[in-house]
């Protein structure tokens, strides 16, 4: 709706955004990031990314994006079986009481999607991402991104072609509780 409005009134973000961004303040002063993931599975690849960036955010919000979509081959597990894993992947973590865990359904990555979180999620400043799209997204909505640097070359896609084909995926989940979840699900 916001890009639509845009392209209509080109005074929109002059007039009208300002307006709505002082209209709905953030009740505190916390500086927050937003990761954006489907988490299908959550793995060590998110973990490291999280470990990456947790100590410069007061938060970090976890968005389970694509959360209406479940039981298919790319989207195989629930919103609620893909929160359960990513709250047992950081469980013992020290920084476990600096997450917040959303699911988001999404329009499939349109520009719309940073817009809509503004309104679902608690005030944020930047978005965390390897991915492009969200990076692009982020900065279009005058976002700032952080994009880290990991090592882990884990894909979830592997992960669950892998279990598909009967192979192990010993070391790809960030702790054996949630490779257990996810193994039950699956």
């Amino acid at each position: 709706l916001k890009m639509r409005i845009q392209q209509l009134s080109p005074s929109y973000s002059t007039i009208v955004s300002a307006r709505m961004h002082k209209a709905i303040p953030s009740a505190d002063e916390k500086k927050r990031g937003v990761m954006i993931t489907r988490a299908q599975p959550f793995h060590k690849g998110h973990l490291e990314i999280i470990e990456k960036v947790v100590d410069k955010y007061d938060e970090v919000i976890i968005i389970i994006a694509c959360a209406e979509e479940s039981f298919t081959d790319r989207n195989p597990l629930t919103a609620g079986q893909r929160m359960e894993i990513v709250a047992k992947s950081i469980q013992d973590k020290p920084y476990v009481d600096k997450i917040w865990i959303f699911p988001v359904p999404c329009n499939r990555f349109v520009a719309e999607n940073m817009s809509e979180l503004r309104f679902l999620c608690p005030d944020f400043q930047s978005v965390i991402s390897t991915n492009p799209v969200n990076c692009r997204l982020a900065e279009y909505e005058g976002l700032i991104y952080d994009t880290p640097k990991i090592s882990c070359q884990v894909r979830a896609t592997d992960i669950r072609d892998k279990v598909r084909n009967g192979l192990s995926i010993s070391g790809m989940m960030s702790n054996q509780i949630a490779e257990n979840i996810f193994l039950k699900y699956f």
